[in-house]
């Protein structure tokens, strides 16, 4: 089964770098996405030779409207813009929240130091167990509410159904 882990930021700069430094860091079976809330199209030199390092090309700017219906695992938010605020994913993901220094666009460095912040951060998530712990968590979650007799429905915001449990099966007479 495929998980997919999606980066977000004010702008995509700082999402589009965690996607690049994460690909060779992730292990088989995660997909990375990223978008920003108010994406800028990003091209500089400096831009270019750090994705060059990375052997990638920066891609056209993703806003996070062109990602909302999509289905995620883990939402990592890059920003102070809490993404659970103002625009409800489907399955309502947790979504945890690393502080990033703001990136200077201009500066080789802070695009370096950027990237070496966000290996750290990806490394310890996918090497110190956290990812998975997250998803069992989930799992877990979803065999409590299964074992209880009593119906279980929920949905989001925009009424797609994220939750029905065994026993709203058996009283609905609707299987998943």
């Amino acid at each position: 089964m495929e998980s997919t882990v999606l980066f977000i930021d004010d702008n995509y700069i700082t999402a589009r770098i965690a996607e690049v430094v994460g690909k060779d860091l992730i292990p088989k079976g995660v997909d990375l996405q990223s978008a920003g809330y108010d994406p800028v199209s990003a091209s500089s030199e400096i831009i270019d030779r750090f994705l060059n390092a990375y052997n990638t090309q920066w891609g056209s700017a993703v806003s996070i409207e062109d990602v909302i219906c999509k289905q995620y695992d883990l939402i990592i938010s890059l920003t102070d813009i809490d993404p659970g605020k103002d625009r409800i994913f489907p399955g309502v993901p947790p979504v945890i929240r690393w502080k990033i220094p703001p990136i200077d666009l201009s500066s080789t460095d802070s695009f370096r130091n950027c990237g070496e912040i966000l290996t750290t951060y990806i490394k310890d998530l996918f090497n110190g167990g956290y990812f998975n712990a997250l998803l069992q968590q989930r799992t877990l979650m979803g065999d409590v509410l299964n074992s209880l007799q009593d119906g279980i429905i929920a949905h989001d915001l925009n009424r797609k159904v994220f939750l029905f449990s065994r026993g709203a099966e058996i009283l609905t007479g609707v299987s998943k």
